[in-house]
């Protein structure tokens, strides 16, 4: 009878070494945390990056589409007015009553909104690069005459965005 007990426990007690060795192993080590957050850093950079010069792109897109909008409203004010506003009336002609006697609103708007940067559109007429009137944003870096402008005399400038 003895016997038939110890058989019995003879698979309990070879199990055992298993199961401690099995708790042992739970966790992580330091070296594997580190690991992964080494991947997790490289992975957040990867997609700030991308997301960021989307974003750039996107502010872009926006500058040139709100230009197409101040040039079709000036568009229709030079129908109305026979001139377009001086750069004095600027583009709160387009919203403010002028002197022309046949004006209207010429945008919903009530103020003229600023460029995606948070920036004035600038607007010269005549225009100081040759041009009948000249709508600028001033980009990001938020200063005049630098490459990173966007002008309504690039040919992008009103067309749909791509």
């Amino acid at each position: 009878m003895k016997s038939l007990q110890n058989a019995a426990a003879l698979p309990i007690r070879a199990a055992a070494p298993v199961l401690r060795s099995a708790a042992r192993e739970e966790g992580l080590t330091l070296i594997e945390i580190m690991i992964v957050i080494t991947i997790l850093g490289l992975l957040a950079a990867v997609i700030t990056v991308n997301v960021m010069g989307n974003l750039e792109d996107g502010r872009r897109a926006a500058a040139t589409d709100q230009i197409g909008q101040f040039k079709t409203a000036l568009q229709l004010y030079n129908r109305d007015c026979g001139k377009y506003p001086t750069t004095a009336e600027g583009l709160n002609a387009l919203i403010t009553k002028t002197s022309c006697p046949r004006w209207k609103p010429y945008m919903s708007e009530s103020t003229i909104p600023a460029d995606p940067w948070g920036n004035a559109y600038e607007y010269f007429s005549p225009g100081t690069h040759g041009h009948e009137i000249e709508i600028v944003s001033k980009g990001k870096d938020g200063e005049l005459n630098t490459a990173d402008d966007v002008v309504s005399w690039n040919a992008d400038a009103g067309a749909p965005a791509k």
